[in-house]
């Protein structure tokens, strides 16, 4: 997250800050409220955001941008946010098949030979947000991932 909010950047702000949105890989959060800017400052990060797929969050209140370009800013940010979550889902897939692939081996099992804090993050990546609708628990489908994992 990135909070550039109440700084009164402006348009010429956004301007300079354009590239470096179209560059940056790793920003998912990014806070511009109450910074004065109006349709030009936003037109460039619309501009940016064709080439950033990785923003997911972009928070534009409180300062003067049209109706047209505030919907054509949530597209972008809505299509990163569907961007994000195919990323993860295939992160997710290839992270199973490799952990059952490394199982059926006869070397052993490569999940095992991860440092333990390389494991935890794989499995703390995963999204257990909203498992209600399978009548399971968060917990329960953590455990489910673990088991996939270590057996």
């Amino acid at each position: 997250m990135l909070d550039l909010g109440f700084n009164q950047i402006g348009d010429a702000g956004v301007k300079d800050l354009r590239d470096a949105f179209k560059l940056n890989t790793n920003l998912t959060s990014l806070n511009l409220e109450y910074n004065q800017i109006g349709d030009i400052g936003t037109k460039n990060l619309s501009d940016a955001l064709k080439f950033n797929s990785t923003l997911i969050s972009l928070e534009l209140g409180l300062n003067q941008i049209s109706d047209a370009l505030s919907k054509e800013i949530g597209g972008l940010i809505q299509r990163n946010n569907q961007a994000m979550k195919t990323r993860q889902q295939q992160f997710i897939y290839k992270m199973i098949l490799w952990a059952r692939n490394a199982k059926s081996s006869n070397s052993g099992s490569l999940w095992s030979r991860l440092p333990k804090d390389i494991q935890y993050l794989i499995l703390n990546s995963l999204n257990f947000q909203g498992t209600a609708h399978i009548g399971k628990s968060r917990k329960q489908v953590y455990q489910c991932a673990k088991f996939i994992f270590y057996n």
